[in-house]
């Protein structure tokens, strides 16, 4: 038998306002549509006007679970710009507050997934780890999101409570191992996520993916260690890449991720440099055009900024991965069950609000 089959937007661990118009037959999706419902991102010409740092607090909240990477790439290209040097210690801040924001929401994306496959137990318990990313942000930044320190020539201000983060992350290795040692041996509670969602290495590569759906596929790219930024030159990740391709590969490179995020942490405490943290002397901006490119939670994430004669922009381009993996999705969820939908919606981690 035959039939249509919406799916979303109002579905629980449902990225955003993504609706599925499913055609299925005899239990197995045969068509996928995509709609999203909701307002679109701004247009190019929708940031003329706006003054650098009026433009920046709007950039910083265009996705709630990669702001500190939209700002960042925003203040790099600003920066390229303009030429400007940013100081060491800047650099080394911007790194442990991008690791924290990758923590947190691969955190939340793997337990999306165990929630959406049954385990709600472990789910749960990665999602309250989560919790104490978030207030460990609190903590040294003033605010669980959109932290508003980033500021282009460096940061806004010093954080006095760097030297926390070692501590915390000695303290908090140890129950994400726990939970990911009870994932990864519990294969018989697991074994539907083994082997569904397929994606090949060669599908990723021909659909332009990035992040841990591609380094899921064994695609080892990212911008970290490929163009590094910030201080991933003196601090370098070590790239994760699982070769099964299914949810389940996908999984353990997020909480794999989350070890690495972990490492880096506290390599970038260990050598963090003294010093200022802002260019001193900033006068405004020349005309032109700059790109950055940075590495967000979810894979690649390019801003391409414009600045018009009297300091202000004149446009700003953005290319997210949430829009690109969006694209490859139908295809991706063509012959699989219609139960594994959800699931394999949820691995991909994405984000599709503005």
């Amino acid at each position: 038998m035959r039939y249509s089959f919406s799916w979303g937007p109002f579905y629980p661990a449902w990225p955003g306002g993504l609706r599925l118009r499913l055609e299925v037959e005899d239990g197995v999706v045969r068509e996928v549509g995509v709609e999203l419902l909701q307002p679109p991102s701004p247009a190019p010409e929708a940031w003329a006007g706006l003054r650098p740092g009026e433009a920046l607090l709007q950039v910083e909240r265009l996705c709630a679970a990669s702001s500190w990477a939209h700002s960042l790439a925003f203040c790099q290209a600003l920066e390229a710009l303009a030429g400007l040097e940013v100081p060491e210690r800047a650099r080394f801040i911007r790194l442990l507050l991008a690791e924290l924001e990758r923590i947190a929401a691969h955190l939340l994306t793997a337990g999306k997934v165990l929630k959406e496959a049954g385990l709600s137990s472990t789910g749960l318990s990665l999602l309250d780890l989560r919790e104490e990313v978030l207030e460990l942000r609190r903590r040294i930044t003033g605010r669980r999101f959109f932290p508003g320190l980033n500021v282009p020539g460096g940061l806004g201000r010093d954080l006095e409570e760097v030297g926390a983060v070692a501590e915390w992350v000695r303290r908090f290795k140890e129950p994400v191992y726990r939970l990911a040692h009870r994932v990864i041996s519990a294969r018989p509670e697991v074994s539907a996520l083994i082997g569904s969602g397929l994606l090949t290495r060669e599908f990723a590569e021909e659909h332009g993916l990035s992040g841990p759906v591609a380094r899921g596929s064994e695609l080892a790219q990212d911008l970290r260690r490929d163009q590094p930024y910030a201080a991933y030159g003196a601090v370098p990740p070590e790239v994760v890449t699982q070769a099964g391709g299914d949810i389940f590969a996908r999984w353990v490179v997020l909480l794999l991720e989350v070890f690495e995020s972990l490492r880096l942490l506290e390599r970038a405490v260990e050598e963090m440099p003294a010093g200022p943290v802002c260019v001193q002397g900033i006068d405004g901006l020349p005309a032109g055009e700059a790109q950055s490119r940075v590495e967000a939670p979810d894979g690649r994430l390019t801003l391409r900024v414009a600045v018009g004669e009297d300091g202000r922009l004149s446009g700003l381009w953005r290319t997210a991965p949430g829009s690109v993996h969006l694209a490859a999705l139908p295809k991706a969820l063509v012959g699989q069950r219609l139960e594994m939908v959800g699931v394999i919606v949820a691995s991909w981690e994405l984000e599709v609000g503005w």
